[in-house]
């Protein structure tokens, strides 16, 4: 994965012909197998996917599903996410932690507090999305699996 700001160029035209010379060179080299990217083929994450998992706030409950005297609270906060649009949210990774604050998990006798992590939490929560509903509530997920699928065939 590359950072956008690491991709020389300054226009996004600049960054895709940066992209394609890479490619191709590699091609040339035979390092990889590779035809050439269409422009509409290059995507760049601009919003977290932290919005993913807010747009779906049922699979936290599913995943951690530890709640002990929280459950008010848990539930309350998951009708306002079902009822909102996650993309709008200005720091979604913030709303998650919040969340999971409220979930508690037992350790060495003890009941502890969740603590959202985008490495540890998102690997178990991710696959637990629904792509279809993903592709009905953000446009660039739609625009996403319909490249991936094109480029597949």
């Amino acid at each position: 994965m590359v950072d956008f700001q690491d991709i020389d160029g300054h226009t996004l035209t600049d960054k895709h012909q940066t992209i394609q010379r890479i490619a191709d060179e590699k091609a040339q080299n035979k390092q990889i197998p590779i035809r050439p990217i269409p422009v509409d083929a290059i995507f760049f994450m601009v919003q977290k996917m932290d919005a993913w998992i807010l747009s779906q706030p049922t699979i936290i409950d599913e995943e951690y599903g530890l709640a002990r005297r929280n459950a008010p609270k848990i539930q309350a906060k998951l009708a306002v996410h079902k009822q909102s649009k996650p993309h709008e949210i200005r720091n979604p990774d913030k709303e998650i932690g919040v969340l999971m604050g409220y979930y508690e998990q037992e350790r060495r006798g003890q009941w502890k507090k969740l603590k959202y992590s985008k490495t540890r939490s998102v690997r178990s929560l991710l696959p637990r999305l629904d792509i279809n509903q993903l592709q009905q509530d953000f446009e660039d997920v739609r625009r996403f699996v319909t490249v991936l699928r094109t480029l597949s065939e």
